[in-house]
């Protein structure tokens, strides 16, 4: 039985699967294009990228 990683591969070379990556892509480069929102995802990556190995965290 294949993992939820094969499922997903699976289902991304279908042509239902290759639609909602062009949906996802080019929604992705509207909000990259506008300023405001590009600045906020680049102020939650350092946020996130920034924080240390808690507990029950992995790094």
């Amino acid at each position: 039985m294949p993992g939820l990683a094969g499922k997903i591969s699976k289902f991304l070379a279908t042509p239902q699967g290759r639609r909602l990556t062009g949906q996802a892509v080019r929604k992705a480069q509207q909000l990259a294009a506008n300023p405001r929102t590009r600045a906020r995802m680049l102020e939650l990556a350092t946020k996130l990228n920034q924080r240390g190995a808690g507990p029950g965290t992995r790094r």
